[in-house]
């Protein structure tokens, strides 16, 4: 197992209200391993769609992956 750095630019739906928003994220995340921490560290209108915003998450997860910050 190790540890293993995620960056994620996302686009927020605005289907998905805000008390979702947490199980969204996770949901991603857990895409990439096994959340272990996460923060939304940038929330900006997406450059796609001024109706839409994009959220940058940085998360650390548990992976078997060689990419790892730790073993």
């Amino acid at each position: 197992m190790r540890l293993t750095l995620v960056e994620l630019n996302l686009q927020w739906p605005k289907e998905i209200p805000l008390r979702k928003l947490r199980p969204w994220v996770i949901e991603h995340l857990k895409k990439h391993g096994d959340p272990l921490r996460w923060a939304i560290t940038a929330i900006q209108a997406s450059k796609a769609n001024n109706f839409l915003k994009e959220l940058k998450v940085e998360a650390v997860v548990i992976t078997s992956e060689s990419k790892s910050l730790d073993t």
